[in-house]
């Protein structure tokens, strides 16, 4: 399911999204515990023993679980991301359940995750000890596997509600302490890691491919608290993963051998293989082994429950400006865009009327754009200048910080009181972004602009305001992109763009000054980031120059002729502008 949402969001074909819903249909239809009496979460599933109809396994995997916090948890973002919030609250609602469960097995006093529970009365056999807590029909799993300590980490360290519930170092050092192994063949040494604290059965061996994922732990849980500590044991494993690549017995020189045993070239071929409760990893090349090798090598996490960071080098960017007037004009994008998200905003203040910037029919070749008046105006209007950028979907790290562009659906057709909708970024901030927002369609006539407030390092909220005298307006799409404050440059390395990120509260209805670093050509993007003042507003600018500009927020005057704004905070992007329409 992971691969599958993976799928849909870098090629953006629908039939992967498609196929990934009705997995975690499938799962909360058939696997999930609604007793409410026991540690929830989600059952094992189903027999492989051909039986029909087949029963319902009710042993419960902390590794399964983890994952359908992690699958779930990436199908929520993405139905945020396309504006089906009912749908995104439902899946993160279902990614709870399972997360809970996880995190209610880990022992606070040895550091380390159990199993997972099993039903009352179960007896005790390989890989299971049921001599555990109780509730409802469930009984804690004591027994301790290398993956439940591994798989957990990389499925929900990484996740908000869990970043901080627990030291993520203590289930890696659990690991370290229980789980090693030195084997030694034909007078040469491996180290590595087995499944089970000690093997139950057979000779003792290394499980490669557990192996590989202790070094990916080790990597994230580093760089989720900022430190080098293990870097010296990745070191050391991601070279004896080589090992097993180059000089282990029955090695191709190109995959990873599943396991490794005492003396294993001497056994039976029956008996070349390593044996844990669940299966007998064989000495030969393995495609678990191999592939989970290849992410250690990477420092890549196949299980985040957020979606993983695109580098600069894939990132498409553009930044221009247009002479734009009441009157739609087309402008059109130079890059190459696949899935380009675009923002516009604020305009210059060469008519006094005040108005709104409207996009619509984005698409990889270009967009539309004018300068929409309030609907109480005659709705003519001169012809004033205005910055916009475009830049692909997703998110990506740049020379600076990160940056990340999506869109979400915004509906205020029905009756009522609009409201905020949340929005949460694929992967947090280190520091609270400036967000850019515009309305990108035109489904409804009348003039809207967009506002936002809560903006923090991992999300913002958004509205959609007409102006005082109107209510409801036609479902939109808005364009949103989230910048890193400072200085840095975005794009590939043949045209990279100097940009500068920043905000300054108390801005008002009196123009003030916003400085940057000098800009040759600059273009710059801003928007409103809180919500102090409900009155709708937008934002104007006059004097742009190569080191600042002057901007103040506009009210319109359709229920009342006051246009005093209480100070807002204002997040600002200048860049080295590219066009010119």
């Amino acid at each position: 399911m992971l691969a599958l949402l993976d799928g849909f969001e870098r090629l953006n074909d629908v039939r992967y999204l498609a196929d990934a819903r009705t997995l975690a249909t499938w799962i909360v239809e058939n696997l999930a515990d609604r007793t409410g009496i026991s540690f929830g979460g989600f059952y094992l599933g189903y027999p492989d023993e051909g039986v029909i109809p087949k029963p319902l396994i009710k042993a419960k995997s902390i590794e399964n679980n983890a994952d359908i916090f992690a699958a779930f948890s990436r199908l929520a973002a993405i139905e945020s991301r396309l504006g089906n919030n009912p749908d995104a609250e439902f899946w993160m609602d279902q990614a709870v359940q399972a997360g809970d469960f996880v995190m209610a097995l880990f022992d606070d006093r040895s550091g380390c995750f159990f199993a997972g529970t099993v039903p009352v009365a179960t007896m005790p056999g390989l890989g299971i000890d049921p001599s555990g807590s109780r509730r409802g029909n469930d009984v804690i799993n004591v027994f301790q596997f290398l993956d439940a300590n591994t798989f957990i980490p990389l499925a929900m360290a990484e996740a908000p509600r869990y970043r901080d519930a627990i030291d993520w170092r203590r289930p890696v050092n659990c690991v370290r302490s229980n789980f090693k192994r030195t084997i030694i063949v034909n007078g040469k040494q491996f180290h590595g890691f087995g499944i089970e604290q000690e093997t139950l059965e057979g000779p003792d061996g290394i499980a490669w491919e557990f192996t590989a994922q202790v070094v990916s732990t080790m990597r994230l849980v580093d760089r989720l608290y900022n430190e080098t500590t293990l870097e010296v044991d990745v070191a050391f494993y991601l070279d004896q993963l080589r090992q097993a690549q180059l000089a282990a017995p029955f090695r191709d020189g190109g995959g990873i051998v599943a396991s490794t045993l005492q003396d294993g070239e001497a056994l039976p071929p029956i008996d070349q293989c390593l044996s844990t409760p669940f299966q007998c990893i064989p000495q030969r090349v393995g495609l678990a082994a191999t592939a989970w090798a290849v992410y250690a090598e990477r420092a890549f996490n196949p299980l985040s429950p957020v979606r993983a960071p695109n580098s600069n080098t894939d990132l498409l960017v553009e930044v221009g400006s247009a002479r734009v007037d009441h009157q739609w004009q087309s402008v059109p994008l130079g890059k190459a865009f696949t899935n380009p998200i675009v923002v516009a905003k604020p305009a210059s203040q060469i008519g006094a009327d005040p108005g709104v910037i409207r996009l619509r029919n984005v698409t990889s070749q270009g967009f539309d754009i004018r300068f929409q008046e309030w609907d109480y105006l005659n709705r003519i209007h001169a012809t004033e200048t205005v910055s916009y950028l475009a830049t692909e979907r997703g998110h990506f790290l740049v020379d600076g910080g990160a940056i990340e562009a999506g869109i979400v659906q915004f509906d205020n057709s029905r009756p009522g009181r609009a409201s905020f909708i949340p929005v949460n970024f694929d992967i947090p901030f280190s520091t609270t972004p400036v967000v850019l927002t515009v309305v990108g369609s035109s489904n409804g006539k009348d003039a809207v602009t967009s506002r936002l407030r809560n903006v923090t390092n991992s999300g913002f909220e958004v509205i959609m305001q007409e102006q005082e005298s109107h209510g409801r307006h036609a479902q939109e799409q808005i364009h949103w992109i989230a910048i890193e404050p400072g200085i840095g440059l975005l794009g590939d390395g043949n045209a990279p763009i100097r940009y500068e990120a920043n905000s300054q509260s108390g801005v008002d209805h009196h123009f003030s000054l916003l400085e940057f670093s000098q800009l040759r050509n600059p273009c710059v993007l801003a928007d409103i980031q809180t919500f102090k003042g409900k009155d709708t507003v937008a934002l104007r600018y006059r004097d742009l120059t190569e080191t600042g500009i002057w901007m103040r927020l506009e009210e319109e005057q359709s229920a009342d002729s006051e246009i005093f704004h209480i100070g807002e905070t204002v997040g600002y992007a200048a860049f080295e502008c590219q066009s010119q329409f």
